[in-house]
């Protein structure tokens, strides 16, 4: 499987960071509800971690998003 590129990490860390912001949560209550540390996720929003399809499902569910939102921009 190819990794996804520094471009797609920015995106997606992005479109993470406006969900959790429309959702009106902090990124330490996310990482609580995701079940990962905070620095996972906080590598996550940065751009610089992609997350395994466990925790993109958690994550999903978390911010009570659709992929559409989670990957927007993404193509």
């Amino acid at each position: 499987m190819r990794q996804p590129s520094e471009k797609h990490l920015k995106q997606f860390g992005q479109n993470v960071i406006r969900l959790r912001n429309e959702a009106g949560l902090t990124q330490e209550k996310v990482a609580e509800k995701v079940g990962i540390s905070w620095r996972y996720f906080q590598s996550i929003e940065a751009g610089k971690r992609w997350p395994s399809i466990v925790v993109l499902v958690r994550l999903k569910d978390a911010l009570s998003s659709d992929w559409a939102a989670m990957f927007d921009g993404l193509d």
